[in-house]
């Protein structure tokens, strides 16, 4: 192996080390927090505050963790190199079907049991294509937990109680404020099927992005 390669090895090595061992704690949660951004993580509380009503308040906390370390994980592989740009140009699609979907239906008056399955299996959808992509860089048990979260929270339980269920209003709202600055910014070609207004540094990205797609 050569020097640099080892070196590369080594750092990345000790940063997944650090990771394990402050994500549990106040401060590590602080850290793995900025990689998902102030947005994120409002959504991402909103999501335990459901899960806490759906489950309890321990498969919350737990959820909630696994989250912010697979957030982390994937961050390090593509630091690291393991994965590139090129390796998820695949999942662009299901992803845009699955948030166009999902914040329609936040914003609709009435979800039926018909648009739930819908969420449902867009999620499985992309739960195999992440778990094919990232898996190939983890151990088998992190890669089953990874699994075992889509489906969580891809599963109708979920989803119809997050949908239809009046006891979470308040929280749909909040994922539904803080997704749709993040639909403005990383998917604006979204936004006029949706109804979400555009400013113009918007509207050149979502005009670059239409061109990439058709190239």
């Amino acid at each position: 192996m050569s020097e640099a390669k080892e070196k590369t090895t080594k750092s990345s090595g000790l940063k997944k080390f650090l990771m394990h061992q402050t994500a549990g704690t106040k401060a590590g949660r602080k850290l793995i927090s900025s990689f998902v951004g102030e947005n994120g993580n409002e959504i991402i509380e909103a999501v335990k505050t459901i899960t806490a009503k759906v489950e309890d308040k321990e498969t919350a906390k737990k959820n909630k963790e696994r989250i912010f370390r697979f957030a982390l994980k994937v961050k390090l592989m593509f630091d690291d190199g393991l994965l590139k740009r090129k390796d998820v140009l695949h999942i662009i699609d299901p992803v845009d079907h699955l948030v166009g979907k999902f914040v329609k239906l936040l914003m609709a008056k009435k979800v039926t049991k018909d648009d739930s399955v819908a969420v449902s299996n867009s999620v499985d959808r992309l739960r195999f294509e992440i778990v094919d992509v990232v898996g190939k860089h983890m151990q088998e048990k992190n890669k089953e937990k990874l699994n075992a979260l889509f489906n969580y929270y891809g599963a109708t339980k979920f989803v119809d109680f997050l949908l239809m269920d009046e006891k979470v209003k308040n929280e749909k709202a909040i994922i539904l404020k803080n997704l749709t600055p993040i639909v403005k910014e990383y998917t604006p070609h979204l936004c006029k099927g949706l109804g979400i207004p555009l400013d113009t540094e918007n509207k050149e990205v979502a005009a670059k992005g239409a061109e990439e797609r058709k190239s």
